[in-house]
């Protein structure tokens, strides 16, 4: 939008916007660290699905498992 704006060529507005690229790849990495730490510290805060083949129908199976006491 900033070339149609500004009635920049495309290449211009572009070049333009790499400035924000290096800020953006930090900010990137920041948020896997701390991703990280945050699964580390609580394990089962995110569940992890298990896979299913493409055969079957995801409302068709039951997720949910019982254990004998």
């Amino acid at each position: 939008m900033t070339a149609v704006n500004l009635g920049l060529p495309l290449w211009v507005a572009a070049l333009d916007s790499a400035k924000f690229i290096p800020g953006d790849i930090l900010k990137v990495v920041v948020t896997v660290l701390v991703a990280g730490q945050v699964h580390r510290a609580y394990p089962g805060l995110i569940v992890r699905r298990s896979r299913r083949s493409d055969s079957t129908d995801a409302a068709a199976v039951p997720t949910t498992t019982t254990t004998a006491p």
